[in-house]
């Protein structure tokens, strides 16, 4: 968040968009590529891998995420490829699976 404070001269009508804004731009003109590259999603994605099934399901219905004995999942790190062309994930419905582009160990 910022503000800035513009006095104006005696009798001038002062409006913070028309004096304020050409200052704010002027300020962050020279920062804009600085930003820009401190809220780029990572270069480089994680992909979990899953050893055993971890979801179950009790009697009641309830699901439970992880079993008592499951292991925690393992991220490894992918290997750099086209960082120009990144791929993208893909949203998915709460039942769907894909398996499409996944290579297996």
């Amino acid at each position: 968040a910022f503000a800035v404070l513009y006095e104006g001269k005696p009798g001038q009508t002062v409006s913070g968009g028309r004096m304020a804004a050409p200052m704010v731009r002027n300020f962050f003109e020279p920062l804009k590529k600085e930003i820009k590259e401190i809220i780029a999603p990572p270069k480089k994605a994680l992909v979990v891998v899953e050893e055993e099934e971890p979801i179950a399901e009790d009697e009641e219905g309830e699901t439970e995420y992880m079993e008592d004995n499951a292991e925690v999942l393992k991220a490894i790190p992918l290997e750099e490829t086209d960082l120009d062309n990144p791929e993208r994930a893909i949203p998915l419905q709460e039942d769907e699976e894909v398996s499409e582009g996944l290579e297996e160990e």
